[in-house]
């Protein structure tokens, strides 16, 4: 979201934000007047983007809320390495995505851009991709978008079938829209397709050839197999004095080669056992992970910890973890580990935090924020201000965890790096050693949310 708002569409509201809250023209970086000011530039932001919600057309705040909702498909759709195993460099890579941005990209022969279609897979820019067949095959294109313009026609319908398909797939932006509706869509609420022509030149009669095979191809897909009709030389003489015979799209449902009965399309819905058995088999293998971890590094685990969550205590020397049976008089690092299900189907994560300290905000998030190009192995964190006005900084690294996924060395190298950084920085920030005791209950806290 961050990085969305640096370098996305929400940038210029924030720009327009912080220009009518300064004070002059000249006024620079260096002249901020405190942390009140920037307090009250956020909640100015954050009114803007709730005024937006009720505006129509590409806002900031749809573009985020686009991306909210959608967050774990645009993940698994640019991002399929992370998204699994290098959970704590997506943000990062996500920033390198949208570096640059323009309203419309082109694209041919050589001149395929990556990171463009990785930005068209998001709901900023570039609203529009105009590309010859170089993206025809191979991408996808449908995450949030639900127009296509076939500017030239492919005389086969599969060509035609194939370039629609980029977008024209199974969880796209129309796919998740219909799936929400509970009544018969509206035409504009489907995916447009569209096929423009010259209606006084030979591209009239190349159009409804191709609209003719277009039908026959979708009747013959779902009727059964069979001969596809030979269509006629074209007399052009003849076809250019009769009216354009151009029909509208199939509006009837189609038949299906099958034998489905209306008795088959009724009855109640039964629950997905399989998905229960699978919940318990990963709440079981995490047991299992934790219970093994001790093989590799000397861990403590504290008494109490939930199914889904556990917390503990490992040591360091020199920067390493130390192994079991090892000597334990040298720093201690407290952890926190927890199973999080995205409840949609899409599988676990397994979060591993170790705590670096609470501080004001201030000098401490310049340093803790400084050291994160240094130690890039966890992700550094600061939570909501406590009573007190303090900050809570975290090391974090989160890693896929599901059945077809879970790894013993992943988790122990999980827990290795993200005590590994922890520890690093609360030496060079705090200058401290505090054990698990004096963060339980944030990471409690935490691990609920």
């Amino acid at each position: 979201m961050s990085a969305v708002i640096r370098l996305g569409h929400p940038m210029i509201d924030v720009w327009a934000v912080g220009v009518r809250n300064m004070t002059s023209l000249l006024e620079t970086r260096g002249q901020h007047r405190g942390g009140e000011s920037l307090r009250e530039f956020a909640e100015e932001f954050l009114d803007t983007l709730e005024r937006q919600l009720v505006e129509a057309g590409h806002t900031s705040a749809r573009e985020l809320k686009l991306l909210a909702d959608a967050f774990d498909l645009v993940v698994r759709a640019n991002f399929a390495d992370e998204s699994r195993h290098l959970l704590h460099k997506l943000p990062s890579r996500i920033a390198r995505v949208l570096g640059r941005q323009t309203p419309v990209a082109g694209m041919s022969g050589d001149s395929r851009s990556e990171t463009g279609v990785q930005q068209f897979r998001m709901p900023g820019y570039p609203f529009v991709i105009i590309a010859t067949d170089v993206l025809q095959e191979g991408e996808d294109l449908h995450t949030f978008c639900a127009r296509v313009v076939h500017y030239g026609l492919a005389w086969t319908p599969s060509s035609t079938e194939q370039r629609t398909g980029r977008v024209d797939r199974i969880g796209s932006l129309v796919h998740r829209r219909l799936d929400t509706l509970r009544r018969r869509p509206r035409p504009e609420e489907r995916l447009q397709i569209y096929y423009p022509y010259l209606g006084d030149t030979v591209e009239r009669l190349q159009a409804e050839r191709v609209f003719d095979r277009l039908d026959a191809f979708v009747r013959l897909t779902h009727r059964g197999y069979g001969k596809e009709k030979t269509l006629p030389a074209v007399d052009t003489d003849d076809a250019f004095a009769r009216p354009l015979a151009v029909q509208a799209p199939a509006e009837l449902t189609l038949e299906s080669a099958f034998g489905v009965r209306d008795a088959d399309l009724r009855g109640v819905r039964e629950v997905d056992r399989s998905a229960e058995a699978d919940a318990k088999y990963v709440l079981g293998l995490f047991r299992t992970h934790l219970d093994h971890v001790a093989r590799h590094i000397r861990i403590e685990w504290s008494i109490g910890s939930h199914e889904t969550r556990r917390f503990g205590t490992v040591y360091l020397r020199d920067g390493r973890l130390v192994g079991p049976g090892e000597d334990r008089n040298e720093r201690r690092q407290p952890i926190a580990v927890y199973l999080r299900a995205d409840g949609r189907g899409l599988g676990s994560t397994l979060h591993v935090v170790s705590p670096i300290g609470t501080g004001a905000p201030g000098d401490v998030r310049a340093k803790v924020a400084a050291l994160q190009d240094t130690y890039t192995d966890a992700k550094l964190t600061e939570s909501d201000h406590d009573e007190r006005g303090a900050c809570f900084y975290t090391a974090e690294v989160a890693i896929r965890f599901d059945a077809a996924e879970a790894d013993l060395d992943e988790t122990v190298d999980a827990i290795r790096r993200a005590a590994s950084v922890a520890d690093r920085v609360e030496h060079e920030v705090f200058l401290t050693d505090r054990d698990l005791e004096g963060f339980t209950k944030r990471l409690e806290s935490d691990a609920r949310r």
